[in-house]
């Protein structure tokens, strides 16, 4: 079952078989197709450490921000403690293992990229037409900005391209700074020897997460900037909610079929997302 989920969640209509069938509006199957293959793979601990020096992992680590707020966080922690947690999550990145002989599509899964693979999906989100064309998202008298639909949008490329779904990230930076808002999220994929690379157009390119904590860490106001990573699926930086219809499109699961563009806040940004994802099987595996 999970490698003809993933099979129809890759838009191959050709091999939609057996119980699971393509609904007329096909974003919504991908979307509800990939959402139970993330559901299968999310790993999780009972592990809940109570502090950064007693985390082990990246698993840990998430489990350690429960759902709290990351303003919150960095707002209660000193400067030396925040220090000492970003210091702690790239300790946490170098020495990060993942699942080994996990498979997609029934196929095996790469556990880490290259940078030249990391280039591609770069390309690939900068050739979305959701990212080619993100001021058509924007609201009047609101700077959204989407790094986190753009965050989502590496998290679904590198699935479709047949990276372990244990070696995608999402991480943030959160605390006031002089020249953008609050916070800045982007995804991260697991490179070769400790790397991860992070795939950001406001970066305007792929960097290491080293190098971009440190430019993006430049912009601190007075306070130290946060670093956090998390698991992928979390959709923002209030609450630890993972994707769902509410916050991607502004509409209950069961009423899909329903969806408005002129009720979505986010003007059909993720509809169009999933739509993208749908129609494109020329994102070949790596």
């Amino acid at each position: 079952m999970r490698w003809l989920i993933l099979a129809l969640f890759l838009g191959l209509s050709s091999c939609a078989r057996g119980p699971i069938s393509r609904a007329p509006s096909s974003w919504d199957t991908c979307y509800n197709i990939l959402k139970s293959l993330l559901d299968e793979t999310r790993k999780t601990t009972e592990i809940v450490p109570s502090s950064f020096d007693r985390v082990s992992s990246l698993v840990e680590l998430d489990s350690l921000y429960k759902n709290d707020s990351m303003f919150d966080w960095q707002a209660r922690l000193t400067q030396q403690e925040i220090i000492e947690a970003n210091n702690k999550t790239l300790e946490l990145l170098n020495s990060a293992t993942v699942p080994q002989g996990v498979k997609t599509f029934d196929e095996d899964t790469v556990d880490h990229i290259t940078k030249g693979q990391a280039k591609k999906l770069f390309d690939d989100m900068m050739e979305s037409p959701c990212v080619k064309r993100i001021g058509l998202y924007e609201r009047p008298g609101a700077d959204i900005g989407y790094c986190f639909g753009k965050a989502t949008l590496v998290h679904m490329t590198a699935l479709m391209r047949g990276v372990n779904p244990h070696s995608i990230k999402k991480i943030w930076i959160v605390g006031e700074t002089t020249n953008w808002w609050g916070h800045h999220v982007a995804g991260l994929v697991r490179g070769p020897n400790g790397k991860w690379w992070v795939i950001d157009r406001d970066a305007g390119q792929v960097m290491t997460a080293k190098s971009w904590i440190n430019a993006f860490g430049a912009s601190k106001k007075d306070k130290e900037l946060m670093i956090f990573v998390t698991n992928p699926e979390r959709f923002g930086p209030e609450n630890s909610k993972t994707y769902n219809t509410f916050d991607l499109f502004n509409t209950p699961a069961d009423k899909l079929e329903n969806y408005r563009p002129s009720r979505d806040y986010y003007k059909g940004f993720f509809r169009d997302l999933f739509k993208w994802l749908d129609k494109n099987p020329h994102l070949s595996r790596f």
